[in-house]
């Protein structure tokens, strides 16, 4: 075999890595519209999706959930009117649905904290306890929490036995209480030293109980006896941190925090482990999660694993475990419009884990642009030596752009994780600025690229990104003066990562920029450079935060009003006089302290905003005042606002002729649509359908391969070298 081929041959083997969906929350129960279908909640990435075919498909849900914090728990509580669902939250307390999941509200009433801890469902009642050692009881028909309980201990499970009626929590002593009267009094069942605690508590059909523990395993009470003692009852078990229980008819199942599922046959003597399918993620033992959580048990007999790797499908009691996509590859991310749209008709955009397209027909039509991208064994090697953990390597799009001079220039700038794309062709061909090199080592993920206003002569640009892990971990701004080709750190914030960034349109001129950092805990900051990025000085001021950063946008007149818009999760900021003071504006569409994330302003001082779970809203007085904005999308939960914390871009983009074309674009990570002035004609843009992986080179495939052609190489030349030996030897016993 010729050996060019040979090698590219090698070096074209590439396998499509699957992204983790880490699957924060997970539920199933009957639906309420059609009891012989079932719905299916959860919670990945920090955003809520619903499915009623069993995981075949997933809808993102955003009606009323303008949550702050991360979303944490869900329960399905079955009452005679139909399953009431409840979606729990770090900070903004609770949740609730009435209609199988599509629409939410708050229900917080009788919460002295909003911080979520654990729940249980009962017939007609679901408990509630919080991380400040409270437990609440709900019952059917009312609007409202009561509490029942207050534990000088953090509370860690809760429970409620469905045939007596019984409640329980246990706490992260070790020590499970009970009450018979509806939480009026309670008294100590069992205690068990353990530094995790109580973890689960379960009721089995057939009468029997199960206390799980963080680190002691499981203690199992068999029927009838109610107050017998609790024994152990490891036998089998290879790992005895509990996470929860499930049964069925015939068995018992318990979850444990990292090798999967547990089946006991013969009530919780023996336990036998049932994980051949199941798979873990190195970045859940990072982060101190555990692997399995949740273990639901559907109507026809199906049982699903909620996991920090997915969700998993099980149709032989956890014999054999299959994934089911949450996340889908081709999820929408970032997009751009051209700026020279009105002759070139072209859009690029990029999703989750399926590279870019490119389209130059005005979206009808799309062609994947990844074609340079497909590395090679060396560029592999490269990038698992970069970065400070091993998804460094990984070629996932995480923003992309036109250059402001496109029309002369052809070029587009895409960030990949430790690496800056150059393509000066359209998106033929990429050129990779490796960015490490510019971090001291650290990890960097490139978003929100800006220019200077004079791009075409000085060649400035800038990102904001997040930067580094662990410890290191915070918000960067580079900044570049040779068109991307190398970079300078000019800023670090302390916190989880850089937020959003913008540009003076004269920043040539006036160099004045500013970046938000998403800080945590209500100390986010907004800061301004007016020497073009070189230094920054925090200009927060009266703005208020929770948990994220600031969207920023400027005054596409800021040279003469010195406008700034920020959206926080405390409203719609506005400043006059160049970040020097902030006011929030008060309006009568969406709440003055409405999680706004997402501002775009048109050329013509057109605004349209998200207000995260109330819905789009448009301004063409400057913002003295607001209207709903095509109403009929968000009606079917679609919104056009990031996915996650640092999701890249804005995703509402005006046509650069917006003033005579009236052309509006949209991305909400589901679909990419093309919308008119008013939000009356609405086009879905098919997108989704033309992109392909980057992927990556598998090494340990790679290196299997060259070592086995190396043995065989070897080998042929050691025969070769003994059958001319042999031929020799003949040649002389004949002469």
């Amino acid at each position: 075999m010729n050996i060019f081929a040979v090698w590219a041959f090698l070096t074209a083997l590439v396998s499509a890595h699957s992204p983790h969906d880490h699957i924060e929350a997970f539920d199933m129960a009957p639906s309420r519209e059609n009891p012989d279908q079932e719905v299916m909640l959860t919670v990945v990435r920090g955003n809520l999706w619903r499915s009623m075919d069993r995981g075949g498909t997933w809808k993102r849900i955003v009606r009323g959930i303008d949550s702050r914090w991360e979303l944490n728990y869900l329960l399905a509580v079955p009452t005679a009117q139909g399953t009431v669902w409840f979606l729990g939250s770090d900070g903004d307390g609770i949740f609730r649905s009435d209609d199988d999941g599509w629409t939410w509200k708050l229900m917080n009433e009788g919460l002295v904290q909003r911080k979520v801890k654990t729940m249980a469902a009962g017939e007609e009642r679901a408990l509630l306890a919080t991380t400040d050692g409270r437990v609440y009881l709900w019952q059917a028909g009312e609007s409202g929490w009561k509490q029942i309980a207050g534990h000088p201990e953090k509370v860690s499970a809760v429970g409620i036995d469905r045939e007596s009626g019984r409640l329980y929590f246990g706490d992260e002593k070790g020590r499970l209480f009970f009450s018979d009267d509806q939480g009026r009094q309670w008294a100590e069942r069992f205690f068990m030293a353990d530094p995790a605690g109580v973890k689960a508590i379960h009721h089995a059909e057939d009468g029997s109980w199960l206390v799980g523990f963080g680190t002691a395993g499981i203690f199992y009470q068999p029927p009838p006896k109610n107050d017998a003692d609790l024994a152990q009852s490891n036998n089998g078990l290879t790992d005895q941190r509990i996470t929860h229980f499930e049964t069925t008819s015939d068995a018992l199942f318990a979850v444990t925090w990292n090798d999967g599922v547990f089946r006991s046959s013969d009530g919780g003597k023996r336990w036998e482990r049932r994980a051949e399918g199941l798979t873990a993620d190195k970045q859940g033992d990072r982060r101190g999660l555990p692997q399995f959580t949740v273990l639901r048990r559907s109507r026809d007999g199906g049982l699903y694993l909620a996991g920090y790797d997915g969700l998993f499908h099980s149709v032989d009691e956890g014999m054999h475990w299959e994934e089911i996509p949450t996340l889908p590859q081709t999820l929408l991310i970032d997009f751009d419009v051209s700026p020279d749209f009105a002759n070139d008709q072209q859009l690029v955009a990029i999703t989750y884990w399926k590279g870019a397209a490119r389209s130059r027909d005005g979206g009808l039509s799309w062609e994947p642009i990844n074609g340079s991208l497909a590395p090679s064994y060396r560029t592999q090697v490269k990038r698992k030596r970069t970065g400070s953990n091993e998804y460094a390597q990984i070629q996932r799009f995480h923003s992309i752009v036109h250059s402001p001079d496109y029309a002369y220039d052809r070029t587009i700038f895409a960030g990949l994780r430790n690496w800056f794309l150059i393509s000066e062709d359209g998106g033929d061909h990429w050129d990779q600025v490796e960015l490490t090199r510019f971090a001291e080592g650290e990890d960097v993920i490139p978003d929100r690229v800006v220019f200077s206003s004079d791009f075409a002569h000085d060649g400035t640009l800038l990102f904001c990104c997040r930067f580094g892990e662990g410890e290191t971990r915070g918000g960067g701004v580079f900044l570049s003066k040779d068109r991307g080709r190398s970079f300078q750190l000019v800023f670090q914030a302390e916190g989880k990562y850089m937020q959003s960034l913008v540009t003076s349109p004269a920043f040539a001129v006036d160099g004045t920029a500013f970046v938000s950092s998403a800080q945590g805990n209500g100390k986010s900051k907004v800061f301004r450079s007016v020497d073009g990025g070189a230094t920054w000085v925090d200009v927060t001021g009266a703005m208020e935060f929770a948990d994220f950063g600031a969207e920023l946008a400027i005054s596409p007149n800021f040279a003469e009003d010195r406008v700034v818009w920020a959206g926080t999760e405390r409203g719609l900021w506005q400043s006059k006089d160049g970040g020097e003071s902030w006011r929030r504006l008060k309006t009568d569409v969406f709440p003055e302290d409405g999680f706004v994330d997402l501002i775009s302003l048109a050329p013509d001082g057109t605004i349209v905003l998200t207000v995260k779970g109330e819905g789009h809203f448009r301004s063409t007085d400057g913002g003295q005042s607001f209207q709903r904005f095509e109403l009929g999308l968000f009606e079917k939960n679609h919104q056009f606002n990031r996915l996650w914390s640092y999701s890249p871009g804005r995703l509402i983009k005006f046509s650069p002729g917006f003033s005579e074309t009236g052309e509006i674009f949209g991305m909400n990570g589901e679909v990419f649509l093309k919308l008119d002035r008013d939000g009356t004609e609405v086009r879905e843009l098919p997108m989704r359908e033309a992109v392909s992986a980057v992927g990556e080179v598998d090494l340990a495939a790679w290196r299997g391969m060259v070592i086995s052609l190396t043995v065989a190489a070897i080998g042929a030349v050691g025969m070769a070298t003994v059958l001319v030996f042999r031929w020799r030897s003949r040649r002389r016993v004949a002469v």
